[in-house]
């Protein structure tokens, strides 16, 4: 166990909410995954979008299925949902210069 960092889950909360943006804005800065491995429960699909929203593209990760398979110095991320999400993006008319609302449609 010695040298082993500790393991943090991270839930990514409600993705209409602001979960994912302070993520991705804290794991802009790599400093965090010297003090832990962290592990992020969400969905890889929207974590995309919102990576390349927020133009974040420097921010990355590795996808992984189980919590032993996370890499220390980097931010792991088990995708819950596998690309199966059951909402499909539905803009409310918002020119693509601001920051748009959006709301869920189940398919």
């Amino acid at each position: 166990m010695e040298g082993q960092r500790i393991r943090v889950a991270i839930s990514h909360g409600d993705i209409n909410g602001i979960g994912y943006e302070l993520i991705l804005k804290i794991f802009e800065d790599d400093r965090l995954c010297e003090l832990c491995t962290p592990i992020l429960y969400g969905s890889s699909h929207v974590a995309a979008f919102w990576r390349n929203h927020l133009g974040l593209e420097q921010v990355s990760w590795h996808t992984i299925t189980s919590p032993q398979e996370a890499k220390a110095g980097v931010l792991n991320l088990i995708d819950c949902t596998q690309g199966r999400e059951p909402y499909t993006w539905v803009s409310r008319g918002r020119k693509l210069g601001t920051v748009p609302s959006w709301r869920w449609s189940a398919q």
